[in-house]
């Protein structure tokens, strides 16, 4: 079963961290362009999943410096400093850090009405798993 067991601290200080980031490169107008099936998207963050020491951590792989999503190795060596220093955490697994990402995204790029469809989503999953 898959649990999220509400840590709110955890959630509100990795989502206050990607907001960050993601006001940071808009604000200084270094979005880059991803070519995706669907065209050409902007990109401020692109949120990955990354094992390091056995916690996953919710991290951007966007580099606004070089407007270039970055490799995992390239993610340790830029994140490392603030996972150590405790200004994000990291979570048990990857689905337990999938759910909180699922709805902190679309609230931090402004995506609204995906946080209800993705909330309401994780609903239905915790109860398929509780039976």
């Amino acid at each position: 079963m898959i649990e999220n067991k509400g840590d709110n601290s955890r959630f509100s200080k990795n989502k206050t961290f990607l907001q960050s980031y993601h006001n940071d490169v808009v604000g200084s107008g270094r979005q880059g362009l991803e070519v995706s099936p669907r065209g050409g998207e902007t990109v401020t963050m692109k949120i990955m999943g990354l094992n390091i020491n056995g916690k996953e951590y919710l991290l951007p792989s966007y580099n606004p410096e070089t407007k270039q999503i970055m490799s995992p190795q390239e993610m340790v060596e830029k994140f490392k400093p603030v996972i150590e220093s405790g200004i994000i955490e990291g979570y048990k697994s990857p689905d337990e850090a999938e759910l909180d990402r699922k709805i902190m995204y679309p609230t931090i790029v402004g995506n609204l009405p995906s946080v209800g469809n993705n909330i309401k989503k994780l609903s239905q999953s915790l109860m398929a798993n509780r039976k």
